[in-house]
């Protein structure tokens, strides 16, 4: 019989494709326990398919994650977040291995939880087990990696390699990272706040969507982006979206694309052996020059100079 805060352990990718492979019978482990998936794969697609509260992380390479228009690259940098319910299909596709970490939430952990955190020390201690929670709804994004929540997944992790005998601390940290899931996001009830819109639900709706396009293009920063094309990711007028995206981020789209790029620039120059102009391809620019003049301005220095730099440093 499972307990509320029990965990088990996938550690191979499913077939969705095998003879007679049963996806509701695959879901229905995700809502009965809490589940931690810890894989490697360079080439694995799944369809889209239904999802607890979970947070997915990657280390080593980038995990594409799409839910319609929307897309999101979860790499080193950074994690992702659905809520219970959520449709949505995945895929790796990488010349090296990348583990991928997925950490789960049942349904009935997360209302537990969640039950706990709105109530008053007075309703659990008189009625432990009838106070009612509303649920909770996280802000379904990419997350950087944060002293909040990292360290914490980053061990669960790490004691996951042998869960049988780790499973009352890892059910310990599970409780500890879903608190700090929801310390996260005080942060962006303050931004929603400070949206420009009358009505709570609004302006709750203007930052999702505004996200959404935000993290598009962080995901797809190598291609040839248009207004229309991330205003379609946002579902708002492209001359309405470019207005609010400036509001809420500080720069317009084209400069948060040009900086996306000119950091993943930075990235690959210090930790790879990729020629200037391979970089400036993998990046989204076909003009070495103007890559060059771009790179400068952000820190002064050649793209040449600055993996010099680098070298001189670490040599």
């Amino acid at each position: 019989m499972e307990t509320i805060t029990a965990v088990r352990l996938m550690d191979a990718f499913p077939d969705f494709t095998a003879t007679g492979f049963d996806v509701n019978h695959y879901n229905s482990r995700f809502v009965k326990a809490n589940y931690l998936i810890h894989a490697s794969s360079k080439e694995i697609s799944f369809p889209e398919h239904w999802g607890a509260l979970s947070i997915k992380m990657t280390f080593g390479g980038k995990e594409f994650y799409e839910d319609g228009y929307c897309v999101y690259a979860v790499d080193d940098a950074n994690y992702l977040v659905f809520n219970e319910g959520k449709l949505y299909s995945s895929y790796i596709q990488s010349d090296e291995a990348v583990e991928s970490l997925t950490i789960s939430f049942s349904p009935e952990f997360e209302s537990e939880a969640t039950r706990i955190w709105q109530a008053k020390h007075k309703d659990l201690l008189d009625e432990p087990f009838f106070f009612r929670a509303n649920k909770f709804h996280f802000a379904e994004q990419l997350y950087t990696h944060n002293q909040c929540v990292t360290p914490i997944a980053i061990k669960i992790k790490s004691l996951s390699r042998n869960i049988w005998r780790n499973q009352l601390q890892i059910s310990e940290l599970y409780c500890q990272l879903y608190e700090s899931m929801l310390d996260t996001q005080k942060d962006i009830v303050i931004r929603i706040q400070n949206l420009q819109a009358e009505k709570k639900s609004t302006r709750t709706e203007l930052y999702r969507r505004l996200n959404n396009a935000r993290d598009f293009i962080h995901s797809c920063y190598a291609k040839p982006l248009t207004l229309d094309e991330i205003a379609q990711v946002a579902c708002l007028s492209p001359i309405y979206f470019l207005r609010e995206f400036k509001k809420m981020f500080g720069v317009p789209p084209y400069k948060y694309l040009q900086q996306r790029r000119i950091q993943e620039a930075k990235r690959l120059l210090e930790t790879s052996s990729l020629s200037i102009s391979n970089i400036c391809a993998l990046v989204g620019y076909d003009d070495l020059s103007s890559f060059g003049k771009l790179f400068k301005k952000y820190y002064l220095q050649s793209p040449e100079q600055f993996r010099l730099t680098k070298k001189s440093i670490f040599t």
